[in-house]
């Protein structure tokens, strides 16, 4: 029963050989239970700060690809309403002197 416990326990939370072997030595004196439940915890700890944390760096460099992609389209649109306040202000020049 413990083992099959023990077996579906490491199946969900995806431990490697090395991690296993580790909770498997944890089981030695009067506390082993409670070894192994604190090494456990701390493995599936471990796996989820690291799992975490690499969604959220690869959310932040979405982030950052959207914010570039925006401030090229404001330096255009930028640039485009330059060029039609000049242009305005090119016929408001030539309205004025043409009139003469």
């Amino acid at each position: 029963m413990a083992e099959q416990e023990s077996t579906i326990q490491s199946s969900l939370l995806d431990f490697t050989e090395a991690e296993e072997s580790l909770i498997k030595a944890s089981n030695t004196g009067q506390t082993a239970a409670i070894s192994k439940a604190r090494i456990t915890a701390q493995l599936a700890l471990t796996k989820e700060i690291n799992r975490s944390s690499r969604a959220f760096i690869e959310s932040n460099t979405k982030l950052i690809e959207s914010q570039n992609k925006q401030s090229a389209r404001m330096a255009y649109l930028t640039i485009a309403l330059v060029i039609v306040g000049a242009v305005q202000a090119i016929g408001i020049l030539i309205g004025v002197f043409w009139k003469g």
